[in-house]
């Protein structure tokens, strides 16, 4: 997990693994998932249910609430704790919403991140955006869930397993909308109101994902790490990668290798 603190907001970075946690917010917390998570949680009660967290979505969990979270694969995920206890954020948990921009936002948020160096001044200011953002969406109306559209829980649960299976190859969106059993013009608009990004979009976060943990795990040469991720070349893999993480494919493995090594010194 990364975590960076600022004058206002505490910034986490968790990455995509197993895990189980149980605790009671001490302060507002707001989350935005970066690709499709499963598990049980209950949120505010003792009744634990299934969930599927939808990519480009945001959460909201308020201070003071009871939280018991498990998922055995997890998933990228980052949250943003408002240090000043006068945001206007509602007193109910809500999850699974589109909020427009937050998208943008969130992924500049991740870069800076990764981005070697003190960032704190603009980290800050990028916080501030995506809060301002989640408060003004949720306004002091009832808290809603986004639109299902035609996307439901489980043809996303079938669509990302597919998606997972054929990273290394062609994810065209013929391909998926077929899975889910639409056409490919009605899939395009239901993946974009379901979850806030586009299929292409969301195929690409998947394979720098999984990029990601092929260079921290592997010794693989990055031309072989672009290729069992789907990408054409390692032009693609660089290109792609340094404009999401901030840093080139290489610097990145050796900077995670060097943090590593610092940690078990």
């Amino acid at each position: 997990m990364l975590s960076r603190t600022t004058d206002q907001f505490a910034v986490s970075l968790l990455p995509r693994s197993a895990y189980e946690a149980r605790f009671t917010a001490d302060r507002t917390r707001i989350g935005f998932a970066f690709d499709i998570q499963r598990g049980s949680h209950a949120i505010g009660t003792d009744r634990h249910t299934p969930f599927i967290t939808r990519p480009s979505t945001v959460a909201v969990t308020p201070r003071g609430c009871d939280v018991f979270s498990q998922s055995a694969v997890g998933g990228e995920y980052l949250t943003i704790e408002p240090l000043d206890k006068d945001w206007h954020l509602p007193p109910s948990a809500c999850t699974n919403r589109v909020v427009p921009e937050a998208d943008q936002i969130a992924h500049a948020l991740r870069r800076l991140m990764f981005r070697l160096g003190p960032h704190r001044e603009e980290l800050n200011e990028h916080a501030f955006t995506f809060v301002d953002l989640v408060e003004e969406s949720l306004g002091d109306g009832p808290i809603a869930h986004s639109h299902l559209g035609s996307l439901t829980d489980r043809r996303l649960n079938t669509l990302n397993d597919f998606i997972e299976a054929h990273l290394p190859g062609d994810l065209g969106v013929d391909k998926m909308a077929a899975q889910v059993g639409l056409r490919p013009r009605h899939f395009m608009r239901a993946f974009k109101h379901a979850t806030g990004t586009t299929p292409h979009a969301y195929v690409v976060e998947r394979r720098l994902e999984r990029a990601r943990r092929l260079l921290v795990a592997g010794s693989q040469h990055v031309s072989d790490v672009a290729m069992a991720c789907g990408f054409s070349s390692h032009a693609h893999l660089t290109s792609c990668f340094t404009k999401r993480f901030g840093v080139p494919p290489s610097a990145f493995r050796r900077h995670e290798r060097a943090s590593g090594s610092a940690l078990r010194s």
